[in-house]
């Protein structure tokens, strides 16, 4: 059951756009802060803030609807 779950959460984070799918690994997943994503995507700290929060929306959106 629980590696069913983690598999479909990857498909949702897969369905992402690029960009979408660095920022959240690399905020969410590795664990760095909004300065360390921002020089490792070269993204401005608001811009990468823009960038997570419609990442989120979209997994929240996708999770929601289809959670096994």
């Amino acid at each position: 059951e629980r590696h069913a779950e983690i598999q479909f959460m990857w498909r949702a984070i897969e369905g992402l756009s690029k960009q979408q799918k660095r920022a959240i690994k690399l905020l969410k997943l590795q664990g760095h802060s909004l300065k360390e994503t921002s020089a490792l995507t070269g993204m401005s700290v608001a811009a990468l803030k823009v960038t997570i929060h419609r990442a989120m929306k979209s997994l929240r959106a996708s999770l929601g609807q289809e959670m096994p």
